[in-house]
């Protein structure tokens, strides 16, 4: 993550917070070294009801050798200490959240879709292949037995 040049970065682990709507949020001491470019102010209402009101700067994140630009959210609460990816970040990094029981994972959305599609068609060929294993069921007897003549 970085400001105004790549030659100010510095590497976070950060928590991916579905419940936060912006780009990132960064504690304020761990942004002053990045050469973020201030913004303004920026009013957020928690989970908890409460709100807020914390600085935004712009900066860029680099995560798997993609550089996405956005305005970083400065928490200056010293008990925050986490860095949080917000789900404009994942909109814009065009990656896909997926979460199940054993954890969550970020993809690539083409990556996925043609997973996805795969997935899909092997689904489709598989039902096809059942389908055409089972045989039809016998005709019942009013199927085989010819229509009363009517003309008698």
């Amino acid at each position: 993550m970085y400001g105004i040049s790549d030659q100010f970065s510095r590497e976070f682990d950060a928590l991916i917070d579905t419940g936060f709507t912006g780009f990132l949020m960064l504690p304020l001491t761990a942004a002053l070294p990045l050469g973020l470019t201030l913004l303004g102010t920026s009013t957020y209402t928690l989970a908890d009801g409460s709100t807020s009101t914390n600085l935004i700067a712009f900066g860029t994140v680099s995560y798997e050798g993609q550089d996405i630009s956005g305005p970083i959210s400065l928490e200056n609460n010293s008990s925050c200490t986490d860095v949080l990816l917000g789900m404009d970040y994942i909109r814009q990094s065009k990656q896909m959240l997926i979460v199940c029981e054993v954890g969550a994972v970020l993809l690539d959305m083409g990556d996925a879709l043609e997973a996805m599609k795969a997935a899909k068609a092997a689904q489709d060929a598989t039902a096809s292949i059942v389908q055409d294993a089972v045989p039809a069921p016998p005709a019942s007897p009013q199927e085989t037995e010819a229509p009363p003549d009517s003309s008698k």
